[in-house]
């Protein structure tokens, strides 16, 4: 038993987190007195890729979010959505302090802005990205509430939807969430929301009508009531919208209880796989099977949940892959990419890039760069990969000492395929 899980075991989180928030804030002065001790060793890239960074002159801060929404056009892979600042990366992410959404062309090298927003965090962005080739989407604030801008790229006509946007599928349907709720307990909300109902909502563009997935209290009736404080969060449907999966995620005070739940939209019926333990990032590797980071009694990697022709959900007994958390995407076949973090005492944080293959059981490091150091970790940077849809770019999100947020578009050399 190591020192780690001991630390995890019986120190609070909430003490844990302060602890790297004053180790974030020492280090960081240490570094800007004797800034050898955090220099950079630039950009360890596999020969088998080529990389750019995306830089604009008038932005501090660019970045594109989180990782279930691919930034890339379906159909030109060269352009991409940004979220954009003029201010720098530690900045509070508060209402009235409003980002650009940027489209870049790669090839290019030009961009256009299709619209400001202060409905954003540092993890997600607004949520900005593709409904089909020509039209995009991103969260903005109407009255206080969160609502959705729909804008054609060619034409810039615009409309504003009143849905609380978390997700999308099949350019139709609209998955809710509130950002209220999220912002009063992690660093996914927005700040200073009126007071709303939302609950778990799918609402369908062509119908024009919306009906209700999970409520408040189904998540209430998961944790048995017992918790002070709870929201759900990562809505990610299946490729056909069958099947959604979403994190129910609550505390006993500062004690973290994490739900996989998965809902069957044909059966209106709600699924909880595993409970009371922890579930962090997932993505679909096909209609039914979800590849998801989990600790399960304590035993932390990515699990394989298989839901059975009988509606059952199966998961495997140990970690496909005994890893540390990330945020895994599927690339091809049975392969998917997905990052890796390394903090070392100083808080300084090694951030990698990998590519698995769950049917050769190999590993291969695509790029590997040393994170600025942080003292507030809502202001940490994520790789958040994605893949373009014709498999020729990946996406990051990148924060280092010489460059500052922004993104970097990797590209494999000519006959290589991700997975």
């Amino acid at each position: 038993m190591n020192i780690k899980y001991l630390i995890k075991k019986y120190v609070p989180e909430n003490l844990r987190n302060k602890f790297r928030s004053l180790q974030g804030f020492f280090f960081n002065h240490v570094f800007d007195i004797f800034p050898f001790l955090n220099k950079s060793f630039g950009f360890k890239l596999s020969q088998e890729f080529s990389a750019k960074i995306i830089q604009l002159s008038e932005y501090q801060s660019i970045f594109c979010g989180y990782y279930d929404f691919s930034p890339f056009n379906p159909l030109d892979s060269n352009l991409v959505l940004l979220n954009c600042a003029r201010f720098p990366p530690n900045t509070n992410p508060v209402n009235n302090i409003f980002l650009d959404i940027i489209l870049y062309d790669t090839d290019k090298k030009s961009h256009l802005c299709l619209g400001k927003t202060d409905c954003w965090n540092w993890q997600q962005g607004a949520r900005a990205h593709w409904l089909d080739q020509k039209t995009v989407c991103f969260n903005v604030r109407i009255g206080g509430r969160v609502s959705l801008k729909i804008i054609n790229i060619d034409t810039k006509k615009a409309s504003i939807l009143d849905v609380s946007m978390n997700m999308t599928s099949q350019n139709r349907y609209i998955y809710e969430i509130d950002y209220r709720l999220l912002n009063n307990c992690s660093e996914y909300g927005y700040s200073n929301l009126i007071k709303s109902d939302i609950e778990i909502c799918e609402y369908d563009l062509i119908k024009k009508s919306r009906k209700k997935i999970i409520s408040k209290k189904d998540i209430e009736n998961i944790f048995l009531n017992n918790l002070e404080k709870y929201h759900l969060n990562h809505i990610l449907p299946n490729a056909n919208s069958r099947y959604i999966a979403a994190i129910a995620r609550g505390y006993d005070g500062n004690k973290r209880f994490d739900a996989l739940v998965i809902y069957d939209n044909i059966k209106s019926k709600m699924i909880v796989p595993i409970k009371n333990q922890i579930v962090s990032h997932y993505c679909w590797m096909n209609e039914t099977t979800l590849l998801a980071w989990c600790e399960i009694d304590s035993i932390g990697g990515y699990y394989l949940f298989e839901i059975t022709s009988h509606g059952e959900i199966t998961c495997t007994n140990r970690p496909i892959l005994d890893i540390s958390d990330g945020h895994p995407v599927k690339s091809i076949s049975k392969s998917f990419i997905s990052d890796l973090y390394e903090i070392d005492f100083f808080r300084r944080t090694s951030i990698s890039l990998f590519e698995y293959d769950l049917d050769r059981n190999t590993f291969s490091q695509i790029i590997k760069y040393r994170h600025d150091t942080y003292s507030d970790p809502r202001y940490r940077c994520d790789m958040h990969p994605s893949i373009s849809s014709d498999h020729r770019f990946i996406q990051i999100d990148i924060w280092e000492k010489s460059i500052g947020r922004s993104v970097m578009i990797i590209e494999k050399n000519k006959d290589r395929a991700f997975g």
